[in-house]
C-alpha cells in the first residue's frame, strides 16, 4: 500500500485536509466505522490515525507497538516481528487517516528494507512518531469487519462474516 499511496501523492499536493486510505479487499468494512475513524482523527487532532483490532493466535496482521503510556510508536509487520512482537494482540487493519501535508512530508522516507521488499505504509507510524507528530489509533468492534481477502480460505471466512454483520459497524 505504500507504493499505491506514493503513486497518488501528486494528486494530493494541493489538498489541505486529511485522507482516508483503505484496502480494496476489505468488503465487510462499514461506513459507520470509517466515519467514526475520520471523526476520531479530527476530534483528537491527529496527524495519523490507524484502525486497529484485537486478535488472538497466529495471523499475518502487523502489530501495534505502544509505549508504557499506550501511545502508538510503530507498527511491525508480522513477517518482520520478533516473537515478543508477535505475541501482541493489538493488530493493524491497514486502514489509516493521514493529515495530507504530514503524509507528503514522510512518504519519501519509505523504503523496501523488509522481508517482502515492499514499501510498507505501516512504517509511516514510526516516522510520524519520531518527528513528534500526533499519532493515534482506534479499535474496531468486530475484527471480521476489517478482514482482508487474499486467498480462497479468507474469501470463505469473509463470506460467512458478511452474512452475520448487522451493518452497525463502529469503533
Amino acid at each position: 500500500t505504500g507504493h499505491a499511496v506514493m503513486a497518488a501523492a501528486d494528486h494530493l499536493q494541493d489538498f489541505d485536509g486529511s485522507v482516508l486510505v483503505l484496502y480494496g479487499d476489505v468488503p465487510c468494512l462499514q461506513l459507520a466505522t470509517t466515519r467514526a475513524l475520520v471523526e476520531r482523527h479530527a476530534g483528537e487532532g491527529n496527524d495519523l490515525t490507524a484502525l486497529a483490532m484485537e486478535v488472538e493466535g497466529e495471523n499475518a496482521y502487523g502489530r501495534l507497538v505502544t509505549d508504557e503510556q499506550g501511545r502508538l510508536q510503530r507498527i511491525v509487520e508480522f513477517r518482520d516481528a520478533s516473537e515478543a512482537e508477535k505475541a501482541i494482540t493489538l493488530a493493524s487493519s491497514g486502514i489509516f487517516v493521514f493529515r495530507v501535508h504530514r503524509l507528503l512530508q514522510c512518504l519519501p522516507l519509505l523504503g523496501t528494507d523488509n522481508d517482502q521488499n515492499e514499501y510498507y505504509l505501516t512504517d509511516l507510524v514510526e516516522f510520524f512518531a519520531d518527528k513528534g507528530y500526533k499519532v493515534g489509533y482506534a479499535i474496531v468492534k468486530d475484527p471480521d469487519e476489517v478482514a482482508g481477502v487474499n486467498s480462497l480460505e479468507e474469501l470463505a471466512k469473509v463470506e460467512q462474516a458478511m452474512s452475520c454483520l448487522t451493518g452497525s459497524g463502529g469503533i
